[in-house]
């Protein structure tokens, strides 16, 4: 009877600190791809929307503009924006699992969520 009550207690922590390390390794992956976006954000879109401030003069440079912009749209908006879900899903998950970081979490969100609507 001591020998089961020890060997439940044994799995039970196992199952604990197991848990731990995989909430552990999903919030370093979370806090690994932020800095990602907030750069892209600082080094691409900021750069990008504030170089386009040039309506063009002439029919032919109003043209380039709006095909530029659809490349810019479709290659790297779509790209981070399925980014910034991810993460907002990452951020979901965190909260359904009740993660011992979770406060951390939402201020890293929160940043993200600031800076990503300060873009748009």
């Amino acid at each position: 009877r001591k020998m089961d009550s020890k060997v439940n207690k044994v799995i039970r922590l196992w199952t604990t600190r197991n848990t731990r390390l995989e909430q552990s390794k999903q919030v370093i992956k979370f806090e690994g791809e932020v800095p990602k976006i907030l750069k892209w954000l600082d080094d691409v879109g900021i750069v990008f929307l504030d170089g386009y401030k040039d309506y063009g003069k002439s029919l032919e440079e109003v043209e380039e503009l709006i095909q530029n912009h659809q490349k810019f749209e479709k290659d790297s908006m779509e790209s981070i924006t399925t980014q910034v879900e991810e993460l907002r899903n990452m951020i979901k998950k965190f909260e359904e699992a009740g993660h011992y970081e979770l406060n951390r979490i939402r201020s890293i969100g929160s940043h993200l969520e600031q800076r990503w609507n300060q873009f748009e």
